[in-house]
Parts: structure tokens; C-alpha cells; sequence
């Protein structure tokens, strides 16, 4: 119970926007943008389908506290066939999170959102026997973002072991 409750603490400081990460004390900018991104995570979690999730990503603003969030919802819904098909299809329904991930490519720093887009990334290509829309660009930022985030902090073992699948089942090598 100790550890778990360290995770989630962990996880509240992802929500804390950057300007404000380094000044001390909680001003009420930075407590409403917390919210706002708590409350965008919660309805990414209730969308039902990945119909209702890209429409609430042309409504809502996607940054890079919540993107992993995205990302792992849809990875959430490879599990049914009609998903699945819907990817297969139209490959180009990922284009705009895709676009948003490279567009955040030095500010995506925290390992535990980086392993679940490398999981979540994986998982769809695994399930959709295809690869996203501009993978390998994804895969090498991902890969550089998460040797700067080892640098300045251990990952945990499970973080560990969602990347190296990740890149393993893309059969991504390191450059």
C-alpha cells in the first residue's frame, strides 16, 4: 500500500504545468489547469469507443500531460475486432494524436507516460498487424525521450519491461 500510494503521488506532479513545475508553492493557475487535465482524463476513460474518443480530441485540448492517457485508450479498444478493422481501414484516423506526439517531443519526460505510449503504440500495431501512421518517427522519439528520462531517474522495473516489449514487438533496434 506504501508504494501505490508513492505512484499516485508521483502521478499528481505530471498535472502540474511546466512554467510552474520549478516555483515553489501552488499558485490558482496551475491548481485549474490540474484540474482541467483531471477532468480531461476522466472523460478520455468514459469515451466508449474510438468514434467518442476523436471526437473528444477535436474538442478538448491535448497536451502532454494527457496524451499518454489517449494513447492508452486506444490501445484500450484493439481488443474488439470492429476497432481493430476501423484502424485497418483508415490508418490515417491516428494521424492527428501522431502529429500532437511529435509536435511534443522535447517536453514528453516522464517515464512511467512514456512507457505506456511505447506499450499503447506496440499494442495497436500488434493488434492491428499494421504499423501507425509515421511509426518510426514515433518509436525514435519515444526512444530518445525515455534515455533522457533514465538519465535523471531509475525506472521501475515495470516501466522497463513495458518499453523493451514495446520495442520488441515492433521489432524496433536501437540506432
Amino acid at each position: 500500500a506504501g508504494q501505490r500510494r508513492y505512484v499516485v503521488s508521483k502521478e499528481e506532479n505530471l498535472h502540474q504545468p511546466i512554467k510552474h513545475q520549478e516555483s515553489k508553492g501552488v499558485n490558482k493557475e496551475s491548481g485549474e489547469k490540474r484540474k482541467n487535465n483531471n477532468t480531461i482524463t476522466k472523460k478520455i476513460r468514459n469515451c466508449k469507443d474510438l468514434n467518442q474518443l476523436f471526437e473528444l480530441q477535436r474538442h478538448e485540448e491535448i497536451n502532454r500531460y494527457c496524451i499518454s492517457f489517449y494513447w492508452a485508450q486506444i490501445a484500450s479498444f484493439m481488443y474488439t475486432e470492429t476497432e481493430c478493422q476501423m484502424i485497418r481501414n483508415n490508418p490515417e484516423i491516428l494521424k492527428p494524436i501522431v502529429k500532437l506526439t511529435l509536435d511534443l517531443t522535447g517536453e514528453l519526460n516522464h517515464p512511467r507516460s512514456l512507457a505506456i505510449m511505447a506499450y499503447s503504440v506496440a499494442k495497436i500495431s500488434s493488434r492491428t498487424r499494421q504499423s501507425i501512421v509515421q511509426s518510426r518517427e514515433v518509436f525514435q522519439l519515444l526512444e530518445e525521450n525515455i534515455v533522457k528520462a533514465a538519465e535523471k531517474e531509475t525506472l521501475s522495473p515495470k516501466n522497463c519491461a513495458n518499453i523493451l516489449w514495446a520495442f520488441a514487438k515492433v521489432n524496433r533496434k536501437s540506432d
